[in-house]
């Protein structure tokens, strides 16, 4: 009778251990670099912008399969309801490995002088967060 329960409790284990190797996704992609650029060339980094000006953000990807999700959501520090943050721009970018450009324009062509955040996430986990600031 033991031997029954042997080879039942071993089917089990492996039923269990097949589905939970169908939930998990493995992967080594990563962020390899995040810097806040002057303009499309990306050749300048910056940490300061202009209130007329356009953000950029260059992100860097490595071992990223073609599907991989990148977000960049910008911020404006304590400029939300009660002292948070406020989301000024967001935008998703499914990409592989390679450098992908990010760019937030204000919507009235003037950015609020202040302290700024870009938030990197790589398949829903943020990996990145880069401060700057909007001055005259």
């Amino acid at each position: 009778m033991r031997k029954a329960r042997m080879p039942l409790a071993l089917v089990a284990l492996a039923l269990i251990g097949a589905a939970l190797a169908c939930s998990i996704e493995i992967t080594t992609a990563y962020v390899k670099a995040a810097d806040l650029v002057r303009d499309e060339t990306g050749a300048t980094k910056t940490l300061s912008f202009a209130p007329a000006d356009t953000f950029y953000l260059l992100v860097e990807l490595a071992n990223a399969p073609d599907d991989s999700e990148v977000r960049v959501r910008w911020l404006q520090v304590g400029a939300g309801e009660g002292g948070g943050d406020l989301v000024v721009g967001e935008e998703t970018i499914r990409a592989g490995s390679g450098k992908i450009l990010f760019s937030a324009t204000h919507p009235e062509q003037q950015w609020r002088v202040g302290e700024y955040r870009a938030e990197v996430a790589l398949n829903g986990e943020q990996t990145h967060s880069v401060t700057f600031h909007v001055r005259f």
